[in-house]
């Protein structure tokens, strides 16, 4: 019951990391953000009682049956799939995901989700042919690019030089955004403000 008006998020996969702190930073500017390692314990209960969206970084001791069946208490789940390898503990998470919730995953692992109904599915990478794919990156004092998804091009400018795991995370973190109704343009500008990604 405590879980049901939640926004839940579960990352896994080699950048989880990653794409969990940009996960976090991002939606910090919209939501009051729990961010855990693993699934949440007893004595996290006031804290998730107190926050809008909790971001869960997969911890691989936990079996995925028990994952699956603290997804299924979430009204609409997000999960993100991060990296190629690990594709055995991913297909175990997919396994029985709720249709209502959404999915997003790297472009290299699609096959894994073509028969799988849920509420939204992105996919993202580096191929035009990803949902969300990014191009003309530049590092310098800055590092920028630009974000493609649905024939809209939004530009990005994150301050410090972003190494290209750190962008991934930004990039998966961006799909978090958009299955939680966030606008890219919003968030273009959030980062310009110095609001989110001060840290990634």
């Amino acid at each position: 019951m405590i879980l049901k008006n939640k926004k839940v998020i579960f990352v896994c996969g080699e950048h989880k990391k990653e794409s969990s702190a940009a996960i976090s930073s991002l939606l910090k500017d919209s939501f009051r953000v729990l961010s855990i390692g693993g699934l949440p314990k007893a004595r996290s209960l006031f804290s998730i009682f107190f926050s809008d969206a909790i971001v869960i970084e997969d911890n691989k001791k936990e079996d995925p049956s028990e994952v699956r069946r603290f997804m299924s208490r979430c009204s609409s789940p997000v999960i993100v799939l991060t990296g190629t390898g690990e594709r055995l503990r991913k297909k175990k998470l997919l396994s029985g995901f709720s249709h209502s919730g959404c999915i997003i995953i790297d472009y290299s692992l699609m096959r894994k989700i073509k028969e799988r109904k849920a509420r939204k599915v992105i996919t993202f990478g580096d191929r035009k042919s990803a949902d969300l794919h990014v191009t003309d990156i530049n590092r310098g004092i800055e590092t920028n690019f630009k974000v493609n998804y649905k024939g809209s091009v939004t530009p990005f400018w994150i301050k410090g030089r972003l190494k290209n795991r750190e962008i991934y995370g930004v990039i998966s973190a961006l799909g978090a955004g958009i299955v939680l109704d966030l606008n890219l343009v919003g968030i273009s500008t959030s980062i310009r403000e110095g609001r989110i990604f001060t840290e990634v």
